[in-house]
């Protein structure tokens, strides 16, 4: 991982910019434990923020400006969000009024998302933009000098390329699929296992797509859960933290045209949680 920032250092951590006047952000903050995966389609950069000083800020504000991967990457408006740590917030634009004490650590979290990231990516550079009335930095349209910071961070990416499932987040685990035949129908059965820490209440999971691997889609497909049959989607199951359940998903004449394998992307929900990414994929399915 390598950073860099404009302004200079300042041994007591409590300012020392530019000039007497104007600091930097990182006279304020240090950014470590940076770190970046794939989870899903996505790309999850996790780090800490830190405050330097002995002084408590509840204004801090902070946005992704720009995120370029080595594979040609470039983020743009809706590909580029950041949350108050993992699982805890929603993904926003950009976040307002963190609060800081002196000497405190939290973490943030970004997700990037696009086309571009099915190539895959090895590195990644993240510019960020800063703003705090209270350390006297603007929050502006556009980084200064200042405000941002960019570091750059290695990605890894451990997902399997078949007959697997590209879970939504670090702590939801699914087994591998497995798929039957009914003449021309289709049943593909996997496990979904909770370990976030947290009951997932009134959750809902949507079927986006589903294909046999030769470019067909099904349009009609089916969720099956606790014996319970619905259309594209199932609403208000729960699964409680450290539990599993069993799901199966339902595809009539799935197999009236030639299949190789069974992909599919599945969208997740729940008000408890903010997963890494709000969709997991099966991908390709040995039939």
């Amino acid at each position: 991982m390598t950073f860099t920032a404009c302004g200079s250092d300042d041994e007591d951590g409590k300012g020392g910019g530019g000039s007497s006047s104007q600091k930097h952000i990182t006279d304020y903050l240090e950014f470590k434990n940076i770190r970046a995966h794939y989870v899903g389609k996505v790309v999850i950069v996790d780090f800490d923020i830190k405050n330097k000083t002995n002084r408590d800020y509840n204004d801090i504000s902070v946005r992704v400006d720009e995120a370029i991967g080595d594979n040609g990457y470039e983020s743009h408006g809706t590909s580029k969000y950041i949350s108050a740590g993992e699982g805890k917030e929603y993904y926003l634009y950009n976040i307002s009024n963190i609060t800081l004490a002196g000497g405190e650590t939290r973490s943030l979290r970004i997700q990037l998302s696009g086309d571009d990231l099915a190539t895959i990516v090895t590195k990644m550079k993240i510019n960020l933009v800063f703003g705090s009335n209270q350390m006297g930095l603007s929050y502006t349209q556009w980084p200064d000098e200042y405000n941002a910071v960019s570091f750059t961070t290695d990605v890894t990416d451990d997902r399997a390329t078949r007959n697997t499932v590209w879970s939504n987040d670090d702590h939801i685990k699914y087994s591998q699929p497995t798929i039957e035949k009914d003449g021309n129908d289709m049943y593909l059965t996997f496990i979904m296992t909770n370990q976030t820490g947290v009951d997932f209440i009134n959750s809902t999971l949507s079927i986006t797509s589903i294909n046999n691997g030769n470019g067909s889609t099904n349009n009609w497909a089916y969720i099956i859960i606790d014996g319970n049959s619905e259309l594209y989607s199932a609403r208000n199951f729960t699964l409680n933290n450290g539990k599993s359940k069993m799901i199966k998903l339902y595809v009539p004449d799935f197999f009236k045209t030639s299949a190789s394998c069974v992909n599919a992307t599945i969208q997740f929900t729940c008000d408890q949680y903010q997963c890494a990414s709000n969709y997991f994929h099966i991908v390709s399915a040995e039939i």
